[in-house]
């Protein structure tokens, strides 16, 4: 019997290490992008993953990495920071968790929160991913708007036009 693979359509990007000009910011992104035009993705946390000590997503040269002095960073290949939380040393066991409203904190081992890229009290509960992107960028896209995880068939319907 074949495997039955599952298909998800997220929501638009909600947050984003590209652009951001403070080393600390937890800014929104401000609209949809385009996302016929991004880049193939290879890399994934999804709500209620978690990034442990030294844990990463990488593609091209990049990582998202929780480092295990507490900081998660934005790294390319030589090392270089683009990114990160500057939370190095503010706790120990450091975590990264993806939530269900499409924040994602860090925390220290006794849950104490470090740094969070924030969410709206008025976020939709759902399914997010975090990609790390082809271009070096961690974008958070969600909540997820559309699955065929439900039809036992595993076949995927496509819309039909009718007159």
């Amino acid at each position: 019997m074949a495997d039955i693979c599952h298909v998800s359509i997220f929501g638009p990007a909600v947050w984003s290490t590209a652009g951001i000009e403070s080393n600390n910011s937890s800014e929104i992104v401000p609209s949809i992008k385009n996302l016929k035009n991004s880049p193939i993705v290879y890399k994934i946390l999804f709500s209620g993953q978690v990034l442990y000590n030294n844990g990463k997503l990488s593609d091209n040269g990049y990582s998202f990495i929780m480092k295990d002095d507490c900081e998660l960073a934005l790294e390319n290949s030589n090392g270089l920071v683009s990114w990160s939380t500057w939370t190095k040393g503010n706790g120990q066991n450091c975590f990264a968790r993806l939530s269900y409203k499409g924040e994602l904190a860090v925390r220290a081992d006794d849950y104490e929160p470090v740094w969070s890229s924030w969410a709206s009290e008025e976020a939709p509960i759902g399914e997010y991913v975090l990609l790390m992107q082809q271009n070096g960028e961690a974008v958070i896209y969600g909540p997820e708007v559309w699955t065929n995880k439900h039809d036992k068939s595993g076949f995927i319907k496509m819309p039909i036009y009718e007159k």
